[in-house]
């Protein structure tokens, strides 16, 4: 039912909005494509990177390296929203999508350590710090150019595809690598056969490259531009005229990004490693709860465009923050209950998901809209998402397990007095010219 909600509300879209849907969030797509599969095939070339004797070591050192991304999300998000405030979404766009096919295309061609020695991990790092830069200005520009092309009553419902596609890369490399694991032979799988996705990676940023380039800008910064409204120094007019809004936005992700990283991409890990569930079982589960949650998103969308973003952010917040005990205490229950506790983890961030994007672009005016999501986002985004892996690996291998659901209730309840004082904004004009909020008053 959800999916062909979803379906009618794209089709009575106008041409110009459904566009933008492709455009604004292909690159999320290709990127988290990029990211699963990194992750999915460390076990594969991480020998070929680091030659430890200790195969753990060598897999410990390339998920460091992973990890190594997190640290220039901040910086891609200071040049690429600040580029996309001054210059134009599409122009940043262009050139996100371009960084991130480099950082592809080192990682298809680098020679491992045995040919040309310490540079193959230094190269592997560089590629994953470019990738870092990209991603960290994709988020806040791809949202704010959904949002900016979206009829005024649809703006939730175009912007959840930001999170959809982020939720549909995951699945694709998940996808890819597991048809590799399963068809292609040993040998050639590890010494070259790994290499593929990110060749495949590589071709589609180029795609979306092109895509992009050949796209307008969108209305609301072309009103901005027509008028010379554009913000000199967009990251620092924000931090200057916005701080509210700025500390807003990282009070709205931080939830967010942590039940994210540790429901749909880590559990099945936590199970294995606290109450000895099967993983090949787990993951089979956390990937039903990955597609349900792409359909769901779109939908809670049309929701919060019809009810507003902050009943829809209350009921992810409070309902996670009271449930998530409960659904971790059920893992105990074997199988059965990490259906429940998976599926019903997804539902509920789902409501989420499909509300935060558009409530953090509708608290900036357009000329720094982009800089205003991007900037903050970028931080909450080192701070609770960098931490998250290890912190549910830790839980999960202490005596008291379910501290995890301490944790998690802690940050959910805490996300939720930001979104009962956060205004409600579904009725909110995007189009605001005027050079600052002094000039306004």
């Amino acid at each position: 039912m959800s999916t062909a909600a979803d379906a009618r509300a794209i089709r009575d879209l106008p041409r110009a909005a459904r566009w933008a849907i492709l455009v604004g969030s292909a690159g999320n797509l290709v990127e988290n494509f990029g990211g699963a599969s990194f992750s999915y095939l460390a076990p594969l070339f991480a020998h070929q990177f680091f030659p430890q004797r200790t195969p753990s070591v060598a897999l410990l050192l390339t998920l460091a390296t992973y990890a190594t991304g997190f640290l220039t999300k901040p910086v891609g998000a200071y040049l690429f929203g600040a580029y996309g405030d001054r210059v134009g979404r599409r122009n940043s766009l262009y050139l996100s999508i371009l960084l991130m096919a480099v950082s592809s295309l080192i990682v298809t061609v680098v020679p491992g350590y045995s040919r040309i020695g310490f540079a193959a991990p230094v190269l592997l790092v560089v590629a994953r710090l470019l990738e870092g830069i990209s991603s960290g200005g994709e988020y806040g520009l791809s949202t704010a150019y959904l949002i900016e092309f979206a009829p005024a009553r649809r703006r939730a419902f175009v912007g959840s595809f930001q999170p959809v596609t982020v939720i549909a890369g995951v699945l694709l490399g998940s996808a890819v690598v597991a048809l590799l694991e399963n068809t292609v032979p040993s040998g050639p799988l590890h010494a070259w056969v790994w290499r593929v996705p990110f060749a495949a990676g590589t071709v589609l940023c180029l795609a979306c490259a092109v895509l992009r380039y050949r796209v307008a800008d969108t209305p609301s910064f072309e009103r901005v531009k027509n008028v010379g409204g554009q913000a000199a120094r967009p990251v620092w007019e924000v931090l200057r005229e916005h701080p509210q809004a700025s500390l807003r936005v990282v009070g709205l992700s931080m939830a967010g990004i942590v039940v994210y990283y540790v429901w749909l991409k880590f559990l099945p890990s936590y199970a294995q490693a606290s109450v000895g569930l099967d993983l090949a079982t787990a993951q089979t589960v956390n990937a039903v709860a990955l597609v349900i949650t792409l359909a769901l998103v779109p939908l809670f969308g049309i929701l919060a465009d019809r009810y507003g973003r902050r009943p829809m952010l209350l009921i992810f917040g409070i309902g996670l923050g009271v449930a998530v005990y409960p659904l971790l205490l059920a893992l105990r229950a074997g199988t059965a209950g990490f259906v429940i506790a998976q599926v019903g983890g997804a539902v509920l961030l789902s409501v989420g998901m499909a509300a935060a994007p558009v409530a953090k672009a509708e608290l900036f005016p357009t000329r720094v809209r982009a800089a205003g999501i991007s900037f903050p986002y970028s931080v909450a985004s080192v701070v609770f998402g960098g931490s998250a892996p290890l912190l549910t690996l830790s839980f999960a291998n202490s005596a008291h397990p379910l501290l995890l659901g301490a944790y998690l209730s802690a940050v959910c309840l805490a996300g939720s007095l930001v979104y009962f004082f956060l205004p409600e904004t579904k009725d909110r004009s995007l189009d605001d010219h005027a050079a600052t909020p002094r000039e306004r008053r």
